[in-house]
């Protein structure tokens, strides 16, 4: 199948060639930016991969920087590898379920064993032999879904949310991406009181895949799933909050586009949409807080972290959404040293990190953050205390496929050069 890194290589690629025309023509990203009626950060962001946009954009960039059709061959030649791989995951959902040997019951759990590019059998034990048969009917008949088929996604989807530390952002990709594609089968299909359920599901799958793809320094990918989550949170009609749960996630993608505005914009959308359980507005807040950051505002970052922090201390302890788990007042003062380093406070961001960090298991999200705790160092001009940790920071990214920490590690000061020994 198509490596959704394959696809991440050639939107770069195809950012590139922008920014040769552009140059070619004379263009800064400003000009460019007013010429094609888009933003200066989208056309930055474009240029690096990190953003997607329409057909006409390249059409209209095309003409401008007089490319001759390199640009607009180059949007199309994407779009098909995209289709490709779409293709290929729908080839191995209709494969017939016959004939392929005893260890392969005709479940979903049989297809996603193999999908696990490391063969953990994450799910060994999770479903019974009449769950397994259950679930084949309703493959062959979408129409037959119900509560039970919608249980059974459920518990796989808990399952792959206390996954073992080892595995990798890509096999979980591997094995939730060929789930959600049977979704969408089911959702096409199921009958209406059924849907409902069905499209809230699915929001929950795209998330968890789009956030991988985040893990795997695959933004472009992540927001493409990132649509998808928000897309099927609408379908779900009445879940509010978990459209506004989505908004929230979609404010860290913007962040890591670098676009301050829609952080903020996105993150006061959440919270403004409908009241929210004490951690989703604590995590609402928190990414509000980083966009404040981002545009050098201390008093309203840190006033946001501050009303996060309270809500998780004395929120309520009424029943949270299942997804509202993991939003500590530990994880969220490591993303607080996040804001605080691009506040400048990198002493303030290095002592929380030396706190909490060796309570997290060894997994991409430590990775990310002893690469930040480098870069703290690093601003803090501790060259040795850098290196020492930037070495840690990468041996794990490459043990735990953390390319979103081996990005933030090149964003550290050039001249500690020793982490690429």
């Amino acid at each position: 199948m198509i490596d959704p890194g394959d696809i991440t290589a050639a939107r770069r690629a195809l950012g590139r060639q922008l920014a040769k025309f552009r140059r070619a023509k004379g263009y800064n990203q400003h000009q460019l930016a007013s010429h094609a009626h888009y933003g200066r950060s989208s056309i930055a962001n474009v240029e690096v991969g990190r953003q997607n946009v329409p057909r006409d954009f390249w059409l209209r960039c095309d003409q401008l920087l007089e490319a001759n059709g390199t640009l607009l061959r180059g949007y199309d030649q994407l779009q098909a590898l995209i289709g490709r791989q779409r293709r290929e995951t729908a080839e191995v959902l209709s494969m017939p379920t016959a004939g392929m040997g005893d260890d392969f019951s005709g479940s979903l759990t049989g297809l996603l064993g193999r999908q696990l590019t490391t063969g953990i059998p994450l799910l060994s034990g999770l479903f019974t032999a009449d769950d397994e048969e259950r679930l084949s009917r309703v493959i062959e008949q979408p129409r037959r879904a119900d509560s039970a088929t919608i249980e059974y996604f459920w518990r796989l989807l808990e399952a792959h949310t206390r996954t073992d530390p080892g595995l990798m952002p890509a096999d979980l990709i591997a094995a939730m991406t060929p789930a959600y594609a049977v979704l969408g089968r089911f959702r096409r299909d199921a009958p209406a009181p059924v849907r409902q359920r069905l499209h809230a599901l699915a929001s929950r799958y795209a998330q968890l895949i789009g956030r991988m793809h985040y893990e795997a320094g695959n933004l472009a990918e992540a927001n493409y799933w990132s649509d998808l989550a928000l897309l099927a949170a609408h379908e779900a009609g009445g879940d509010e909050q978990l459209v506004a749960y989505t908004l929230a996630r979609r404010a860290s993608l913007a962040g890591a586009r670098g676009d301050t505005g829609q952080v903020v914009d996105l993150a006061t959308a959440a919270r403004k949409r409908v009241t929210l359980p004490p951690h989703i507005d604590a995590m609402a807040r928190r990414h509000e807080a980083q966009g404040h950051a981002m545009a050098g505002d201390v008093d309203m970052c840190i006033r946001r972290l501050n009303e996060a922090a309270e809500l998780l201390v004395h929120g309520s302890n009424g029943e949270e959404p299942p997804y509202a788990s993991g939003f500590s007042l530990g994880f969220h003062d490591v993303q607080a040293a996040g804001c605080y380093i691009e506040l400048g406070r990198s002493t303030q961001a290095a002592e929380i990190l030396e706190r909490e960090l060796p309570r997290f298991r060894a997994d991409y999200v430590k990775a990310y953050n002893l690469a930040r705790l480098a870069h703290a160092y690093a601003s803090m001009r501790e060259r040795e205390r850098a290196a020492e940790v930037a070495r840690s920071a990468l041996a794990l990214a490459r043990q735990t496929g953390a390319g979103r920490a081996l990005q933030a590690l090149r964003g550290v000061h050039g001249d500690l050069t020793v982490w690429w020994d």
